[in-house]
């Protein structure tokens, strides 16, 4: 078993020894920066909205959770249009 794990332990160091050059080419944001930032910001202009219905609903009547829930997921389902 000492020798598999030798050849194992070879072998590895054969792979990681080889080195890469990354460059800016290599990266994905850059690649893609206005996707990235895209669905950045819809998420966070999702949650912006979450939380300000939370808090109106919070200040105003006292709203069940299935009128929430439907209220939030044809929201969701509209703003995903």
């Amino acid at each position: 078993m000492s020798s598999l794990t030798a050849a194992f332990v070879a072998l590895a160091a054969v792979a990681f020894a080889t080195d890469r050059t990354v460059s800016v080419a290599d990266c994905s944001f850059v690649a893609n920066r206005d996707e990235f930032l895209g669905r950045q910001s819809r998420d966070r202009r999702e949650i912006y909205q979450r939380v300000r219905k939370l808090k109106m609903a919070a200040v105003g009547a006292p709203v069940s959770a299935d009128t929430w829930l439907t209220a939030t997921s044809s929201t969701s389902r509209s703003s995903a249009s």
